[in-house]
């Protein structure tokens, strides 16, 4: 009897789960910049984007560009075929932007023809989402983990912009050998295609619970 009591608890805990994120899922705001939890200001006009339902977890500015920046890897998440998201990981190129009210574009390197460049040629609304410290937890059936995900627009470049943005990337993951890097460049450019990420949204994000171990280890060490 008890554990038939436990299972339909469970099933009534999931069913107001649902319905409390259907609910949330269902809503938009406005960005307000006088709103200390929205992290920027859209670059034109007012763009519609969906607050973090558990803002107690939400990164501050800065820890979420410092993933950004210090990441390796990334998804690339586009609209593919017949509807069907396409997401891809790939290796990226991290830029700030010069104006302030602006938050930076990621460059990515590609074939020049496939699924990415279709998509990207049909739709060039993108997200894309970096993972930092991922830890398993046993104890706990989880993960410690740190993340960002960004929205905005993707295009291809080409040209002396495109060259750099290749450049750049080289050498952010074999720094110190700018003539091998410019060898490689030269060699291997008229094959590639170069993507520029334009971000327009941007928020981090810490399960609180792990962002207290994580502390409590730092302080260990």
């Amino acid at each position: 009897m008890g554990a038939l009591v436990t299972r339909a608890s469970f099933r009534i805990s999931l069913q107001m789960t649902e319905v409390m994120n259907a609910a949330a899922f269902s809503k938009r705001v406005r960005y307000n910049p006088n709103n200390a939890s929205d992290i920027h200001t859209p670059q034109k006009g007012v763009t519609m984007f969906r607050p973090m339902r558990r803002s107690k977890q939400q990164l501050p500015h800065e820890e979420a560009l410092a993933i950004l920046q210090e990441g390796s890897t990334g998804i690339l998440a586009l609209s593919g075929d017949d509807g069907y998201p396409y997401t891809v990981p790939l290796n990226y190129l991290y830029v700030e932007a010069d104006e302030p009210e602006a938050l930076g574009k990621v460059y990515f390197h590609s074939a020049k023809a496939g699924h990415k460049i279709d998509a990207i040629e049909r739709d060039p609304k993108a997200s894309f989402c970096v993972i930092a410290d991922d830890t398993v937890l046993p104890d706990k059936y989880s993960t410690a983990y740190k993340s960002i995900i960004a929205f905005g627009t993707v295009r291809l470049i080409e040209g002396n912009l495109a060259h750099k943005a290749l450049f750049d990337l080289g050498d952010k993951y074999n720094p110190h050998h700018e003539d091998r890097t410019l060898e490689e460049v030269n060699s291997a450019e008229h094959k590639c295609a170069m993507i520029e990420f334009t971000i327009e949204h941007l928020t981090g994000k810490e399960p609180h619970t792990y962002r207290k171990q994580r502390e409590q280890r730092e302080q260990q060490e």
